[in-house]
């Protein structure tokens, strides 16, 4: 059985910063083994707050800031301690060299937790904000603008909320409480809808689990609060004789024209816009027909068709890198107009992301070998049938004679 020995030394030394105080340096002899393991970051009045008897700290004039260095140093003996029951407990013996590994690793880990406690919401916003901005590819940092505008306008609503109602921002207060205020308080303020609420959650969670990724915070306090989802299954969407019809159509303004093969992609393939504007031709394999890539939003992997549609539209443009590449909001400007002309019902109610529903209620609904919900969900990057109801179900026609076939 091995039981380490370690002996603490206090070495006092004169400031270099000509404050006439002195730093307290930390020694210890570790199995006989004499070992410097540096400063302890303390800095006192020798006479009248070392005690050479005891080797401790005296604070006799009570004073804060003497409180304050009296626990650094006696978390510095602290650590030592907690290194020594390790090696005790996994019977290693200790050698002075990793005696001094492992204080400094112990004294750094330190300093890092104490910071993790100063962190702030705010703080966390403006780190993930800018980090994102620099991983997003030059060519599509205006095609993202609209998403780190919405971040920043719900970050200063948080922002708004946490001045007016007088709650701090800091990690460690936002818990269950918060999230409850934050919506009653949205609700109240500015008539959101308890959906619309819910993506201001959904906003910090995000930031809070980079928080986690890069080390910030140790956990996300509000991982477990739920935002649950509202369904809606009767959503606009084109059937596939009417992507026949706009597939067909030849349209007077370039811009519009280029908008409608860019839907059209996605209403035969099933995806969405922002993993569409990312697409290169190493993602298709032209011999197997397929398009192989992972969503932009959830890192999911999914398995695309390429239709024969798709396949004309990318022949047209050369490449699937030269296809047109318009920002969201204008894109959707153009596919109402687009709709409208070839008489499409409701036509203003359309947005660029009813392509992908509308690949998914012609897969599930088609006449000739229905695609089934397991391998749709694949197709689209989805991790559960559930999640299907977003984009649609069976017709009930469908269900039936599904049934008596």
């Amino acid at each position: 059985m091995i039981i380490n020995t370690v002996k603490r030394y206090y070495n006092l030394r004169p400031s270099r910063d000509n404050s006439g105080k002195h730093t307290i340096h930390l020694r210890a002899r570790v199995n006989g083994e004499l070992v410097e393991l540096g400063t302890t970051g303390v800095k006192i009045d020798l006479e009248k707050n070392w005690c050479n008897d005891t080797k401790t700290l005296k604070n006799p004039d009570n004073n804060k800031d003497i409180e304050g260095l009296i626990e650094r140093f006696e978390a510095s003996k602290d650590l030592i301690n907690e290194v020594v029951r390790y090696y005790n407990k996994e019977e290693i013996c200790l050698t002075g060299q990793l005696l001094k590994n492992e204080f400094e690793k112990a004294l750094k880990n330190k300093c890092k937790l104490q910071s993790k406690k100063m962190i702030t919401l705010d703080t966390l916003f403006e780190d993930f904000l800018s980090n994102q901005e620099q991983r997003v590819p030059i060519n599509y940092q205006k095609l993202a603008h609209n998403t780190f505008r919405d971040y920043r306008y719900k970050f200063e609503k948080i922002k708004q909320f946490s001045t007016e109602t007088n709650t701090p921002l800091s990690v460690g207060m936002i818990n269950r409480a918060f999230v409850s205020n934050l919506k009653r308080w949205l609700i109240a303020n500015f008539n959101n809808t308890d959906s619309s609420a819910n993506k201001y959650i959904m906003r910090i969670k995000v930031v809070l689990n980079y928080g986690v990724e890069v080390g910030l915070i140790d956990k996300n306090p509000i991982f477990e609060v739920k935002t649950p989802k509202h369904y809606d299954t009767d959503l606009r969407h084109l059937n596939y004789e009417q992507i026949l019809q706009l597939y067909k159509h030849e349209f007077y303004s370039e811009r519009i024209q280029k908008v409608v093969d860019m839907y059209l992609f996605s209403c035969v393939t099933g995806i969405c816009y922002a993993d569409q504007v990312k697409l290169k031709t190493s993602n298709i394999d032209f011999q197997k027909r397929l398009i192989v890539d992972y969503r932009q939003k959830t890192k999911t992997r999914y398995t695309a068709p390429l239709t024969e549609i798709a396949f004309s539209i990318i022949q047209k443009y050369g490449s699937i890198e030269a296809m047109p590449k318009i920002s969201n909001q204008r894109a959707n400007e153009y596919l109402k107009l687009a709709l409208y002309e070839i008489g499409i019902p409701e036509a203003f109610e359309f947005t660029f992301h009813s392509g992908r529903k509308s690949f998914v209620n012609y897969c599930l609904n088609r006449e000739v070998n229905p695609v089934p919900a397991y391998d749709l969900i694949k197709m689209i990057g989805h991790t559960s049938i559930e999640e299907l109801k977003t984009y649609g179900v069976r017709s009930d026609e469908n269900v039936i004679v599904s049934f008596f076939k």
